[in-house]
């Protein structure tokens, strides 16, 4: 549809934003039409790699950005890196500003206690070890209790999944009865029989695995970092939550993260505005396109 419509326009210039996905697997045969139909056509292109903390915004978000002209400039598209923002800088004094209603969890509630467990940089994980995943049996007021030997099996489990696979697709495969017996002793049987009626492991086929993955969720960014991509759930602490509250982001927060000015009012339903934001090119980096596009027609 871009070729068809660029090749009835003519236009001098052309750009297209995209994920970074888009220059790799079964998508990248899009991407390569579209260079091929554009140089056809007589225009010049290029294809320029972007992560958006690279241009000074306070997110990480991989985009490419692909330009075809058809004049006579030649430009470097080399950029120096400028310092990312932080969560800290871009959030500042959003109090008071329209579209920015925080909404906090219920005390005591299930995701109140989940996220209460979650620090500033961790997330809510079972299929991550390490300092930034908090597993689910981490937290036992909402989980289920276990003891230090049900732990045991469930951290062992955690890694062999990932380590031996079986399939050649997805990133871990459900662990064998052999080789639980192998890791644990024969004592395994009845410790996963309590796992299994505790919630925390299930059958599948002729092996064991978790029953929840959880990667990713409840992910709590940190103020003095560039916060991961803004996208359309934003605004739900089940996915993302507010550095030091228990909460997720306002439609504001998530805006100023996009680099909307907040001279920017969104309207409609709140799940429609988060939509919006999060599907959005950000205006920084239409900005920082729009200066590639003035060099090439001679107007800078």
């Amino acid at each position: 549809m871009i070729c068809e419509k660029s090749q009835r326009i003519y236009p001098k210039v052309l750009v297209v934003e995209n994920v970074a996905g888009a220059l790799s697997g079964e998508h990248a045969r899009y991407w390569n039409e579209l260079n091929e139909t554009m140089k056809s056509a007589g225009y010049r292109t290029a294809t320029l790699r972007c992560q958006a903390a690279d241009i000074g915004m306070a997110q990480l978000r991989k985009r490419v950005l692909f330009f075809a002209w058809r004049t006579k400039r030649d430009i470097d598209f080399n950029v120096p890196i400028v310092a990312a923002g932080s969560l800290r800088s871009v959030l500042a004094g959003a109090s008071g500003q329209k579209n920015h209603n925080p909404s906090q969890l219920m005390s005591d509630s299930r995701d109140w206690l989940i996220a209460k467990k979650i620090k500033s940089g961790q997330k809510l994980s079972n299929v991550r070890g390490g300092e930034n995943a908090v597993a689910t049996w981490d937290i036992p007021e909402v989980f289920g209790e276990i003891t230090e030997s049900e732990r045991t099996v469930l951290e062992v489990l955690r890694r062999l999944r990932r380590q031996e696979r079986q399939r050649n697709y997805g990133d871990a495969d459900p662990v064998s009865l052999a080789r639980l017996e192998s890791a644990l002793g024969e004592n395994f049987h009845r410790l996963v029989t309590g796992l299994i009626a505790k919630g925390y492991l299930r059958r599948v086929e002729d092996g064991i695995d978790l029953v929840g993955t959880f990667n990713g969720k409840f992910r709590r960014l940190a103020w003095d970092k560039p916060s991961c991509t803004v996208d359309t759930r934003f605004g739900s602490p089940r996915y993302f939550l507010h550095p030091s509250q228990q909460r997720g982001f306002t439609v504001r927060e998530a805006a100023r993260i996009q680099g909307f000015d907040d001279s920017y009012v969104f309207c409609g339903n709140e799940k429609g505005q988060y939509r919006l934001i999060g599907n959005a090119v950000p205006p920084p980096l239409g900005a920082f396109a729009a200066q590639f596009v003035k060099r090439l027609l001679g107007r800078a």
